[in-house]
């Protein structure tokens, strides 16, 4: 004769785990409804709105990334950092340099510059930069 427990013991597994789950859900609810609607994906949306700008060459975004570092390379300790600038008018990368270290301000002033002469002098009249 065979023994048949896997399926009811399957049954009564899901049907202890849904039952734990209800009271968990319902004991929540009471306790902290807010943390628990902060758990369910839609209460994470980022609301989104209109990109305002003032026109081409006024407001630029600068930033350093170091997607091929030292590790990533593999190649004892060599590093290349990349330094973009973009604009948020038209978002064209106006600057892509490969750099040894995009950390030092020193680098990133005369790339700055070095910038703003090949632009024939004109400066936007906003440049972002996050702060390390």
């Amino acid at each position: 004769m065979k023994h048949i427990s896997f399926p009811i013991t399957f049954y009564i597994h899901s049907f202890c785990s849904s039952y734990i789950r209800r009271i968990t859900q319902v004991t929540l609810q009471e306790q902290a409804s807010k943390g628990l609607s902060a758990q369910f994906p839609a209460a994470r949306c980022i609301q989104q709105g209109c990109l305002t700008s003032g026109g081409p060459f006024h407001e630029l975004h600068a930033n350093g990334h170091d997607k091929l570092g030292a590790q990533a390379l593999q190649m004892g300790g060599v590093e290349l950092s990349i330094y973009g600038i973009k604009d948020k008018f038209s978002s064209l990368i106006v600057l892509l340099v490969v750099l040894l270290n995009n950390c030092l301000t020193d680098t990133i002033g005369h790339l700055y510059f070095d910038f703003i002469i090949r632009n024939s002098g004109k400066s936007p009249s906003q440049l972002i930069r996050p702060f390390p």
